[in-house]
């Protein structure tokens, strides 16, 4: 490979994990990087991290004109440790990211969001029924204790 193009290729791998840290507010560079010797030293994949939950991810990062992402998506799968969700991220110049991974994967990540939607949506209701809760039992106080101030101590009619 010329060295123009690898040059580009590190480019493009640090460039998506600048991207990766500003959209998710990581400050500390260290915890989401370019692979140091991206691809030698026996360490595999195009991002180093061990943030959470980035760290459940294998990234293959590509910067090409032409694209091989059946190639691509093969290094991906070869290369990904066992557990790892395979992302293979690409572009060509002058375009948008792209994110290609296997629809199992993909599946799964959706599945996750609906989940924690759905028990974020379930603690809302059971904040929302102890609130209502609250209200009532306030209510009931407050005719208890309106009924003995009229000299009713049981807070009831007669």
């Amino acid at each position: 490979m010329p060295l123009n193009s690898q040059d580009k290729g590190k480019r493009a791998e640090r460039e998506f994990a600048a991207i990766l840290r500003k959209r998710f507010g990581l400050d500390d560079y260290n915890k989401l990087k370019r692979t140091p010797g991206s691809g030698g030293l026996g360490i595999k994949g195009d991002i180093l991290t061990t943030q959470p939950p980035f760290n459940r991810f294998h990234f293959e990062i590509k910067h090409q004109e032409t694209a091989s992402i059946w190639k691509w998506l093969a290094q991906t799968e070869a290369d990904a440790r066992q557990g790892k969700l395979r992302v293979l991220a690409f572009r060509r110049n002058r375009s948008d990211w792209y994110v290609a991974m296997p629809a199992a994967d993909w599946m799964d990540i959706l599945y996750e969001m609906i989940g924690a939607e759905k028990q974020a949506r379930g603690v809302e209701v059971l904040f929302a029924s102890a609130d209502a809760t609250i209200k009532t039992l306030e209510a009931k106080l407050a005719a208890q204790g309106k009924a003995m101030r009229e000299g009713n101590k049981y807070g009831t009619h007669q």
